[in-house]
């Protein structure tokens, strides 16, 4: 348990409040327990007001110091193994006073019921009730192992992807809707993943063993693609999946304490630096020449309109 409570002495206190107040804040059940409308109402304002007094404590005891204090991140597990993980290790450095504690999850999660300070999410657009800060794009690769081309033949028309092994992230339902987008002109097709799972690592290597094709990040395959582990396929098209904006979220500018602030600002520079880098790097990646034996050099009009579907 948090803060060091029992069930027994957490469920004591709860009676005594309901008590206080006369209303019912939990609902019982032999199989589940959740909040009352007006038990999720009183625990947001109550979460307002801690974070108002950890705010107010924090201001206090770091004027003029190093920021302190504890802050929970939660980080989706591709991006953040392949990418924050390393940048975390700079903000220890930098503020050894802050007490980071970092969640690795891809659920879209809701800051205030799961007491998360900072959460980095790829999103479509961001939840509006958070501050949201667009830190870049992801660049999504549709790509295969060398042998599975040779064995399968290459794929070079979308209408065939929902006939093929794809090994991609979990999606709500096994069905997975994958954008396509050529010239601004956008297609959705719908495949059912033979192989899924939350950890891209596993994805990476299920694809580089040759059990189908993937549809991954690019910063998650960029040294495979360079060292013709893999293989880029159909690349006069931008895919996307879960969408493609990366988005730092926190909680409104008011309940922020300085240790939180540091790492929004630490992150805010770092993760837009390096997407902005990978960025370059896939557009590099998807005009060079390639072997003709896998598939050919992207066309006249592939890369006329590459800047219009940025």
């Amino acid at each position: 348990m948090r803060n060091n409570l029992s069930r027994s002495a957490v469920s004591h206190r709860l009676k005594t409040l309901e008590a206080a107040l006369g209303v019912q804040l939990l609902r019982r059940t032999t199989r589940r327990l959740e909040p009352t409308e007006i038990g999720r109402r009183l625990y947001e304002h109550g979460r307002i007001i801690v974070g108002e007094l950890a705010q107010v404590r924090a201001k206090a005891s770091t004027a003029g110091n190093s920021p302190s204090g504890a802050v929970r991140l939660s980080l989706p597990t591709g991006l953040g193994d392949a990418l924050i993980s390393s940048m975390l290790m700079d903000f220890k450095r930098a503020f050894p006073q802050v007490e980071l504690e970092v969640l690795f999850e891809n659920r879209v999660l809701d800051l205030l019921a799961d007491e998360v300070d900072v959460a980095i999410r790829i999103l479509s657009s961001p939840p509006e009730s958070l501050h949201a800060l667009d830190l870049g794009n992801v660049n999504w690769v549709m790509c295969a192992a060398p042998d599975y081309l040779k064995r399968v033949g290459t794929p070079t028309r979308l209408d065939q992807l929902p006939s093929l092994e794809i090994i991609c992230a979990a999606a709500v339902g096994g069905k997975l809707t994958v954008s396509a987008t050529r010239c601004s002109q956008r297609t959705i097709i719908t495949v059912n993943p033979g192989l899924r799972s939350e950890n891209f690592q596993f994805l990476k290597h299920a694809v580089i063993a040759g059990l189908g094709i993937g549809i991954l990040p690019f910063y998650q395959v960029e040294s495979d693609l360079g060292g013709g582990r893999l293989v880029g396929l159909m690349p006069e098209y931008r895919f996307g999946i879960f969408g493609r904006k990366v988005m730092l979220l926190a909680m409104p500018d008011r309940y922020r304490t300085a240790a939180s602030g540091a790492l929004i600002e630490f992150l805010k520079v770092r993760v837009r630096e390096d997407m902005a880098a990978f960025g370059e790097r896939f557009d590099a990646a998807r005009l060079a020449p390639r072997s003709a034996a896998v598939t050919e050099r992207p066309s006249a009009d592939v890369r006329s309109c590459a800047d219009s579907v940025r």
